[in-house]
Formats: structure tokens, C-alpha cells, sequence
């Protein structure tokens, strides 16, 4: 439990009068330790924006490791460096806040660098890294898989502005990064490479190139959680391009000109996220899921709300140069509203020639302005939309591609089981369709025992449809009518 600043006893040594009221304020909310702290003045620091604090600052931190560990204490003031401030294990780096400022305006590198180390951290300041930080990044973990990482760090109540990324590097483990916010920054959070159980919460990017990123150089990131960010007016929002286990939860994008992306990865899950109002200006989807840079599945959306974009919300397709085909992609009890134009675009387009297994269940797909809810094209084969409410409709389907079932304003007959002799087969489907090209988008079969499936052969009329077998064979099939009910 945190003690009251009364009872703290004297003021550690190096802490000057004019600070022991934000001292004494900071260790009675629990965010310092009142034993071992170091003030870096009593190190030499000036803190005025001038002089080079960067060598009292680090003898300050080889204070702290030399009686084992501590907190290294910044007061109001901005600190002025020209190289990296290296932490170590078991020292905390903690300022006053927006007052205390440690700003950097050469070299590359990191602001502050966490290397290999256990139980290192930052909190409470601003780091700026000056002129868009040309290669310079605000938070840089140093560690690499395999040869050291920086175990339960913690990152922290920081400002980041100005800096290539704002939170970036390689090697990290079992660590919490927690209330930041980064402001034009190239990135926001950039994981590099091996990040394992890291959760990134209440992290909130602004005007950046990107917002969140997972990569891989070697060892991909595992069991990330990004907990109520948001990725406000940046280019992208977030790209997944390497990871297992990656969880968006309760997240916000909005007012993006690209979307976010899901380019290599499994097991990446988006749960009460908000996707909304792309840039204007912007043509493209909020989601873009392409195999491009490695295979993608098991990618999950539950109870997510996607609004407002100028295309698709969603899009799902096949790598074209790979031939890489996503696959389990669902939606669960999302709604979908406002997307697309009066001549393209709507809720979610699925485009594959292979086996996708997207499935689309209890969704409000209620965009109205759009040519349609759901678009297909080439071959996405595998596609279940179930007990969904579809305000404006499904098209074109793809025989054989697609059940849907129990979905509002639309309605299922099966045939049951017949055997084809090769020939036209009639099928009186009994739904009152008025006989027009748009209607053959609603009527498909599916479960066929044969290869080479049967293809609608014309359009229906008021009573019947008519299926074709292919190369005269025989097949069985059970037959499922889709059609809009009047």
C-alpha cells in the first residue's frame, strides 16, 4: 500500500526543497519507491534545454545499479541529450510527468533503450525526439531472441512525440506498457521481432504513419494484447504482419487513409474493437486481409462495429502473386453500417479461388447505400453466413460457394436428395422469384458427391430453376434456394 507523504520520513539526499512536494506527491500515489532514489542533479544534470545531461543522467543510473537498483528521479526541467539513455535491470526511470522533458535531436538509436535486463522501467515523462526523429525512436528495447530480452519491463504515463517510432525494438518478454500516447511518430508501438506476453493498454497513437505493428526477424511475437488503444488520423492503424495469438480488444480505429492489415499470422482476434470513418480522400477498405507477406488464419471479429467506410469495410482475398488463400476467417454478432457508395462497395468482399471457410454469423449487415452487404468474386469456396439480418443482399454468388441460412429477409428450401441423369434438371423452388438476372444471385446448391459440380444452367423462372450436370455425369446433390422474400 502506498504511503502518505507524511509518513515518509526525510527527503532522500539529492532531491532539492523546491521538488519535495512533487516527490513527496508522486511516492504517496505509489508511483515511486521512497527508498533509493537518485536525483540526476545531484549527478549533474541542469535540466534547462541546453546543456548535455546525457553523461549526469547515466551516472545517475550507474548510481542505482551499484546499490543494486532504484529509481532514478528527473524533476521538472527539459534534459537535453545526444546519445541514448541506456536502463538496466531493477531501475526505474521516472520523471514529473509533461514537466519533465528529455529530449534528443541527434544521433540514432533510442531516446531511452532498454537493453537485455530484468525489471527496467520508464515512467512518467515526455521524450521528444525532434524533427520527426530521423531514426531516432522514443522507447528501444535492444534485446534479441535468443541472446538476451528485456524481462517484466514496464512502460509507462510517457508523451512521445516527434520520434520515428514511438515504442520499437526487438527481445521482450512478459511486459506491460501502459497509458502513452504517441504523436507523430513514423509508428506508434512497432514490435520488431519476439515480443512474448507483452500487453499494451490504454496506448493511444495519433497523426502517425502507422499505429500498432507485430513483425518478424527471426522469432514472430506471441501472446500480444493490445487493451483499449486507439489509432487516431494515421495512415494505418495497425498491420499484423507476423504473430500467433494477437488480440485487439476493445480497441478504436478511426480516421484512417489506409486500412489496417493482416498480412501474415494466425490466431489474431479483434474483440468490441470500433472501426470507423476512413479519411476523406480515402478509397480503400478499414480491414484488409491478404496473405502477402506469409499465410494468415484463424482471424477473428466479435462483436466489433464497422462504419463509415468509402469501400468495403472488410476485405478478404487471395495473395495474387503467391496464390496464398486466408483461411477461418468469422464474424461474430458484428454490425456492419454506412459503408460503401451508391455504385460500389458495402460490408465485407470475399475474393479467393481456393477454400477460405469464412464464416458470418449473427451480424447486422445493414448498409443500405451500397450495391450490397456481401460481394464475391472468383471462387471463395467454404462461405456459411448464418442467423445475420442482410439489408440489402448477397451478390453475385458463386455456385456451390456459399450456404446461408437463417438469415432475416431471406428464405432456405431444401430439396432433399435426387440422383441426375446427366441431363437439365428442373428444380421448383416455390419462392414467387419474378424471373430476372438479379435473382440468380440468390439460388445455389451445395454438398455435391462429385468433382465437377452441376452449375445453374438459366435464369429461374416464377416456379423452377434449372441445373445442368456436367460432361453428362450422374451426381447427387441436396439443394439449397436462397431467395429474397417479397
Amino acid at each position: 500500500m502506498a504511503r502518505s507523504p507524511e509518513t515518509l520520513g526525510p527527503d532522500p539526499k539529492g532531491v532539492d526543497q523546491v521538488d519535495r512536494v512533487s516527490y513527496g506527491d508522486l511516492v504517496g500515489k505509489g508511483r515511486l519507491n521512497p527508498l533509493d532514489l537518485f536525483d540526476v542533479r545531484h549527478y549533474g544534470a541542469i535540466g534547462d534545454g541546453s546543456h548535455d545531461d546525457t553523461a549526469a543522467i547515466a551516472r545517475a543510473i550507474a548510481a542505482a545499479v551499484k546499490k543494486g537498483g532504484g529509481q532514478v528521479y528527473l524533476p521538472p526541467g527539459t534534459y537535453k541529450t545526444t546519445a541514448a539513455i541506456v536502463l538496466a535491470s531493477e531501475v526505474t526511470l521516472a520523471g514529473a510527468g509533461l514537466k519533465t522533458i528529455i529530449q534528443r535531436s541527434t544521433g540514432t538509436g533510442g531516446i531511452v533503450e532498454i537493453p537485455a535486463s530484468n525489471r527496467a522501467i520508464i515512467q512518467d515523462l515526455r521524450l521528444d525526439g525532434v524533427n520527426g526523429g530521423s531514426g531516432r525512436d522514443g522507447v528501444l528495447f535492444t534485446g534479441a531472441w535468443g541472446v538476451g530480452t528485456a524481462v517484466w519491463a514496464g512502460v509507462r504515463g510517457l508523451y512521445i512525440n516527434n520520434c520515428d517510432n514511438g515504442i520499437a525494438g526487438k527481445g521482450v518478454e512478459s511486459t506491460n506498457i501502459f497509458d502513452c500516447h504517441i504523436k507523430d511518430c513514423t509508428g506508434g508501438v512497432v514490435m520488431e521481432d519476439a515480443w512474448i506476453n507483452v500487453t499494451v493498454n490504454g496506448v493511444s497513437v495519433r497523426n502517425s504513419t502507422i499505429g500498432f505493428q507485430t513483425l518478424e526477424a527471426g522469432q514472430n511475437c506471441q501472446g500480444v494484447r493490445f487493451i483499449g488503444c486507439d489509432a487516431l488520423i494515421c495512415a494505418s492503424p495497425f498491420a499484423v504482419d507476423e504473430g500467433l495469438a494477437i488480440d485487439f480488444i476493445g480497441c478504436v480505429f478511426d480516421q484512417s487513409s489506409d486500412p489496417g492489415f493482416v498480412r501474415a499470422g494466425s490466431q489474431v482476434h479483434f474483440t468490441t474493437c470500433w472501426f470507423s470513418n476512413t479519411l476523406a480522400g480515402s478509397t480503400d477498405a478499414m480491414v484488409f486481409i491478404e496473405p502477402s507477406i506469409g499465410g494468415v488464419g484463424d482471424v477473428t471479429f466479435s462483436q466489433c462495429n464497422f462504419h463509415g467506410s468509402p469501400f468495403y469495410a472488410v476485405v478478404i482475398q487471395q495473395h495474387p502473386a503467391s496464390s496464398r488463400v486466408p483461411t477461418d476467417i468469422s464474424f461474430d454478432t458484428c454490425i456492419f453500417a454506412d459503408n460503401g457508395s451508391a455504385s460500389d462497395g458495402g460490408d465485407i468482399l470475399i475474393s479467393s479461388d481456393g477454400a477460405m471457410r469464412v464464416n458470418i454469423r449473427g451480424c447486422n449487415l445493414r448498409t443500405t447505400a451500397a450495391p450490397r452487404n456481401i460481394a464475391m468474386s472468383g471462387n471463395p469456396i467454404s462461405v456459411f453466413v448464418s442467423e445475420c439480418r442482410i439489408a440489402k443482399g448477397i451478390s453475385p454468388i458463386v455456385v456451390g460457394s456459399i450456404v446461408v441460412r437463417e438469415c432475416n429477409g431471406y428464405q432456405t428450401v431444401t430439396t432433399g436428395r435426387a440422383t441426375g441423369t446427366g441431363a437439365m434438371q428442373t428444380i421448383a423452388h416455390g419462392l414467387a422469384l419474378t424471373p430476372s438476372p438479379a435473382n440468380r444471385g440468390h439460388i445455389f446448391l451445395t454438398r455435391f458427391h462429385l468433382a465437377a459440380q452441376p452449375y445453374v444452367h438459366s435464369v429461374p423462372d416464377a416456379t423452377n430453376i434449372y441445373v445442368q450436370s456436367p460432361a453428362g455425369y450422374d451426381f447427387e446433390w441436396m439443394c439449397e434456394i436462397l431467395g429474397r422474400q417479397p
